[in-house]
């Protein structure tokens, strides 16, 4: 649907305005059957939470579980125990665990019967906690203070090895151009989940990346690393970090001087540098006055249908054009949602000068119109534009400039499907009869989350989490 029709979104709010002023009262339905989505598509359509970036990270299991998180990002999980509502679980702290403070970021609830109930996930005012029927509710108080384990602990040696970071081609460059490197390293102990690399003023030792990192999942493998156009001519060094598997600790592998040969493994939290056999990759950066320099312009971007219901696709298109050359092939994520949370979900869209890709709608999307736009694009030498979207339009930025704004893709997500069918209509054919929400009692609630000790001083150390929950409608015996 094109953007730019502020009548006929007018016209619709106003023919639907008793139904939305009805709908916004109720809680969300979980089942997509009502409101013309499909039943074959139900068993299939996801709820908000479960599409959020935010969660994407780990999918929680469908048992009784607590999810830990650091400050410094990482984390774990534990399965719990327990019955009538009170559920604990232990861990010992290892030499894959970062120093750091950890809290009890999300915890999962299933009956007796092993059917899923609800997640809590923290927020600033305690636990949100989100019921597998849709409902959600709020969780505050004094109950909800004692949720973190301080590990204190001096960071022990690492026991990432890193091998080796071979060049594959020559160490001058110019701007715009890319470096190869083979890198070889591997964790017998915790394993490696990914490592990052990018470039640093070759001055700089251990300097924070300033550029895009390559970003090499598991252990060993090839990275590509672009030189940006605006990268000023100089020498640099390769340096990153690396993500163990088991327990989330990082740890970098950089210089720590100027001189330094060989790179070391450091571990933010403290201790002793460790030596590697893998020598430094110095790169120096060449002048090029014919590069690339402007950052790609959007051209269009577009929604289909026009009005989408819950539980149905939503197909997105975004053309761009560059004054020099576009990639073949790149991926690009879009945000989407109501104007007032435009960041509630996203999606990637693939190809070259039009790229493309479908989503499909949670169960519980709040309706209204909805806007899509990129977060980033780029062109074939690494060139970026960085997306802004304000009133329904949104620009790209980058090198200094910025694009013209481009109406974004829009939709509408009719408030009928958020209307239950009460097998009743209105006597005078009007808003129909709310129902009784005293009634719509919650299966459980959450009561305490508790960690102890709330201090941990050395490898061996056991923390126990326990998370309790009020038996509402007794399903927890």
């Amino acid at each position: 649907m094109n953007a730019g029709h502020p009548q006929s979104l007018r016209r619709f709010f106003a023919h639907h305005a008793a139904a939305l002023s009805v709908a916004s009262l109720l809680p969300i339905a979980a089942s997509c059957s009502k409101g013309g989505a499909p039943e074959m598509q139900e068993s299939s359509c996801k709820k908000v939470s479960e599409l959020d970036p935010a969660s994407k990270d780990s999918q929680l299991p469908k048992a009784l579980y607590a999810e830990l998180r650091g400050n410094k990002g990482a984390s774990f999980g534990l399965a719990l125990e327990g019955s009538g509502g009170i559920y604990s679980g232990q861990r010992a702290f290892g030499k894959c665990d970062a120093a750091d403070t950890y809290y009890v970021e999300r915890a999962v609830l299933v009956s007796a019967t092993g059917q899923p109930v609800a997640v809590a996930r923290r927020n600033p005012m305690g636990y949100l906690v989100e019921y597998e029927g849709g409902q959600t509710q709020q969780a505050t108080g004094a109950s909800f203070t004692s949720i973190a384990v301080a590990y204190t602990t001096t960071a022990s040696a690492p026991s990432l090895k890193v091998a080796s970071l071979t060049l594959n081609g020559s160490s001058t460059l110019k701007q715009g151009e890319r470096v190869n490197v083979q890198v070889t390293l591997g964790d017998e102990f915790c394993g490696v989940k990914e490592s990052k690399w990018w470039l640093v003023a070759d001055t700089s030792p251990g300097a924070e990346p300033t550029l895009e990192p390559a970003v090499l999942p598991g252990g060993s493998g090839m990275i590509s690393l672009q030189i940006p156009t605006t990268l000023s001519a100089g020498a640099y060094a390769i340096e990153g970090q690396v993500t163990l598997a088991t327990g989330g600790r990082v740890l970098r592998v950089r210089r720590s001087s100027t001189s330094d040969m060989r790179y070391k493994v450091i571990d933010p939290s403290g201790g002793t540098p460790v030596d590697t056999e893998a020598g430094v990759i110095k790169l120096s950066v060449e002048a090029n006055p014919d590069g690339d320099r402007v950052p790609p312009t959007p051209v269009a971007m577009e929604a289909a249908p026009a009005s989408v219901q819950r539980c149905q696709p939503v197909n997105l298109s975004l053309r761009i054009a560059d004054d020099k050359k576009l990639p073949t092939n790149q991926s690009v994520k879009v945000f989407l949602g109501p104007a007032e949370s435009s960041k509630l979900l996203s999606l990637v869209l693939s190809g070259g000068e039009t790229l493309s890709g479908k989503l499909q709608l949670p169960s519980d999307a709040p309706f209204g119109v909805w806007y899509a736009y990129p977060e980033l694009v780029r062109d074939a030498v690494g060139n970026e534009g960085r997306g802004t979207f304000s009133a329904g339009k949104f620009t790209l930025t980058g090198n200094g400039t910025t694009s013209p704004p481009v109406m974004a893709a829009t939709f509408i997500v009719p408030s009928g499907a958020l209307i239950p069918d009460f097998g009743m209509g209105s006597p005078d054919g009007g808003t129909p009869p709310l129902p009784d929400l005293g009634t719509m009692q919650l299966p459980a609630a959450l009561a305490a989350v508790a960690v102890m000790p709330p201090t941990a001083t050395k490898e061996g150390d056991t923390l126990t989490v326990t998370v309790t929950w009020t038996d509402l409608k007794m399903i927890l015996k």
